[in-house]
């Protein structure tokens, strides 16, 4: 079953403090998807507001050692410019 990456913000929290590879400080966002699951995400940097609708795009978060781009999605705002990312 695909789930569409569409979700309303539920909560969310800044981390200030990290020792991986997100470079601090970052969003992370609770989101309700519009197919139903609750899903904790990575907030794309964008101003964020409880009750925003958000969407998941595609992010670049590393490059692999054959070259390849590593990536994941991260939601934004959808008044956030868009960017290609998952419908």
């Amino acid at each position: 079953m695909d789930l569409a990456a569409r979700g309303t913000l539920y909560s969310y929290a800044v981390v200030h403090v990290h020792h991986g590879d997100l470079e601090a400080p970052f969003v992370i966002g609770e989101v309700q998807l519009h197919d139903g699951p609750f899903v904790r995400v990575t907030m794309a940097n964008a101003p964020v507001s409880i009750g925003d609708p958000v969407q998941a795009q595609w992010m670049t978060i590393a490059v692999d050692e054959n070259g390849n781009d590593v990536v994941e999605p991260w939601f934004v705002p959808t008044s956030a410019p868009q960017e290609p990312g998952i419908a």
